[in-house]
């Protein structure tokens, strides 16, 4: 975290963007209870939030689930992505903050019926794609 915000500082080349301003934290998204804990460290250092990249990229990972007992894609990709959303909407409000939502193409090959909400927590029939 510290390289890539030296990386990002040194590529910007903006005299207004320094490296205090680029500070990593910790942030599971596969684990409701960190992205908890990653929101109130967040919220009580009193940071503004001008945008949030919403990028996580587990794919095609063997059947296995999250600490909170969800197919680990769907909870990391999409759960832990609402969880982060919710717990910081009355700052995303009151920083106007932009969202950016990166997806992949991969949901061409997902079952056919689409999510199977009633298979979250066991891997019958489970296809990594």
């Amino acid at each position: 975290g510290q390289n890539a915000s030296k990386d990002i500082y040194k590529a910007t080349k903006n005299e207004s963007l320094s490296t205090d301003r680029l500070i990593p934290m910790l942030l599971d998204l596969s684990s409701m209870e960190s992205v908890s804990r990653f929101v109130s460290a967040f919220l009580l250092k009193g940071y503004k939030l001008d945008i949030l990249i919403l990028n996580a990229g587990v794919m095609m990972t063997p059947y296995s689930t999250t600490k909170d007992g969800l197919e680990y894609q769907f909870g990391t990709n999409h759960i832990g992505h609402f969880l982060l959303v919710k717990l910081l909407m009355p700052l995303i409000i009151m920083s106007n903050t932009r969202i950016v939502i990166v997806s992949s193409a991969a949901h061409q090959y997902s079952y056919w019926e689409g999510i199977r909400f009633n298979q979250l927590t066991n891997g019958d029939n489970y296809d990594p794609l």
